[in-house]
């Protein structure tokens, strides 16, 4: 076989498994929520319906996408298990391998949520060195880690992918979200999944909508960034939804058992009222609103469970709060 035919067999490939973009949530050593109805999305160059089949049943599910080529379809998941593979066909086919079934948490917030297992410099974490070095692939604890990033708008735009339990992977990932993985899957030896998505410093307004600091604050002093998207923001971590525009909007298809918020001293200033309320309002929001997208799916069971860090009155105070799906 000549080198060309061997490129244009390779080209022609490519190109047919390019008719359908899946986004970075949707890969390889994924985590799926068990037990219940998940969402399944992408893109699609072509107009002809796209076909995916789990591997956990026998059922093939079709969708056509729209004009836009933006397809969803709502599939639901077993009891926790894997690995599995998911097939997505049309005019060529992609196998997101390794799939696991279990639960799925979204942990996000400030610099107490980001510090990694490896910590900060002059800022070890406790217990962490054991937990590295005990680190294996063959425990299904899932890691996917949102980069740092801010938008003046929303965006589909992530890269980033699922890592498994490995010394390194562990070592960069939130040391708050893994110790909350690992403590789920010795309770309930299960797979577990953790998204994280943080910024040390930030305020909780970076990571609201904006239509919802209009509707619920609507006395507040509230300012969209103007100029260019190519354009700097100074303190972008500071500005109303220029992280929830990056770094939860494409997050929010994705059907999770609940959220972890670790966050409050960049809003220590301010009264205990007003930040408890903007807290509510994040977390009822992170559920992740339709905003008008082909299908949605909700997971009416999804948990909350917040750790506030605030300075209000004499010192330094810790708040844990639970609560049952809303």
């Amino acid at each position: 076989m000549t080198k060309l035919s061997l490129f244009f067999i390779l080209h022609l490939a490519f190109n047919l498994n390019a008719q359908i973009q899946l986004p970075a949530l949707i890969s390889d050593n994924m985590v799926l929520q068990q037990r219940t109805n998940v969402e399944l999305w992408g893109k699609s160059a072509s107009q002809g319906r796209v076909k995916i089949t789990p591997g956990w049943t026998n059922k093939t599910y079709s969708v056509q996408p729209d004009k836009n080529g933006d397809w969803a379809v709502n599939i639901s998941t077993p009891g926790a298990g894997g690995p599995y593979k998911i097939t997505f066909n049309q005019k060529g086919t992609i196998t997101v391998r390794n799939v696991m079934i279990g639960e799925v948490w979204l942990c996000s917030g400030q610099s107490n949520m980001e510090m990694p297992m490896q910590g900060f410099t002059s800022q070890p974490v406790e217990g962490a060195q054991k937990a590295i070095v005990s680190a294996n692939s063959a425990v299904p604890i899932r890691m996917f880690t949102v980069p740092r990033a801010y938008k003046r708008d929303v965006t589909d735009s992530l890269t980033a992918s699922w890592q498994l339990n490995t010394p390194r992977a562990v070592s960069n990932f939130s040391a708050t979200g893994y110790f909350f993985a690992q403590q789920l899957y010795e309770s309930l030896q299960i797979p577990v999944g953790m998204i994280h998505s943080s910024w040390g410093g930030s305020r909780i307004e970076a990571w609201m909508p904006m239509q919802a600091l209009r509707k619920e604050l609507p006395s507040s002093d509230l300012k969209e960034e103007s100029g260019k998207a190519t354009d700097k923001i100074d303190r972008p971590h500071y500005k109303n939804s220029l992280l929830y525009n990056a770094m939860i909007y494409p997050l929010r298809n994705y059907v999770v058992k609940g959220t972890i918020w670790y966050q409050g001293e960049s809003n220590a200033n301010e009264p205990a009222i007003l930040y408890y309320t903007n807290s509510a309002l994040q977390i009822s929001k992170q559920r992740l609103d339709k905003l008008g997208r082909v299908s949605r799916c909700t997971n009416r069971s999804s948990k909350k469970r917040f750790v506030d860090r605030d300075r209000f009155h004499d010192g330094y105070r810790k708040r844990t709060m639970c609560s049952s799906g809303q």
